[in-house]
């Protein structure tokens, strides 16, 4: 079990430090067979599953995450970084939905999210930036600025509410419609 575990940590470490595509893309793929490959044989050790969650979000797989991160918090109810992981996983397939203008599917990994945090400010931006972008006549603008609002009171901070608002804008392609 150390030996899988060591090696993928290395082969992490490792991934970043070379310039070459077809280097890099031989030891992501490398990478992927050592992760699924341990999974197999260590199902349901907490080390191999946050490394195949991280190695889900690098190649942008977030379905498979939200999987392994459920999995992991089932076998540890209260790990944050599982929790952590499976929100993000939610709301980055969402965020997918969204550019595909699959609003249903959006709301539904946003609904996701809640559940596990109900008062997560991410989901409360990502919920705001949703509904500006369905921009239907069912939400008016009055309830997408409340969402906002309870957006920015669930994190402390303004300056990091203005940059997680502006960030999930951007990432969904409508900086420039909000700024008209």
């Amino acid at each position: 079990r150390i030996s899988w575990v060591d090696l993928l940590f290395w082969l992490n470490k490792n991934l970043s430090q070379h310039n070459s595509k077809s280097y890099k893309a031989q030891k992501q793929k490398s990478h992927q067979l050592l992760v699924t490959k341990a999974l197999q044989y260590f199902p349901e050790d907490r080390d191999i599953l946050i490394i195949a969650i991280k190695d889900c979000q690098r190649r942008k797989v977030y379905k498979k995450a939200t999987i392994i991160a459920g999995k992991l918090l089932k076998i540890d109810p209260i790990n944050p970084f599982a929790r952590t992981m499976l929100i993000s996983s939610h709301l980055a397939q969402g965020r997918k939905n969204v550019l595909q203008k699959q609003y249903h599917l959006a709301e539904q990994q946003l609904n996701s999210a809640l559940k596990i945090d109900p008062k997560s400010a991410q989901c409360c931006f990502f919920k705001a930036v949703l509904a500006l972008a369905q921009q239907t006549k069912q939400q008016p603008i009055t309830e997408i600025k409340a969402i906002l609002k309870q957006a920015f009171e669930l994190q402390d901070n303004p300056l990091l509410s203005k940059v997680i608002l502006s960030t999930e804008l951007q990432i969904m392609g409508l900086m420039n419609q909000s700024a008209t």
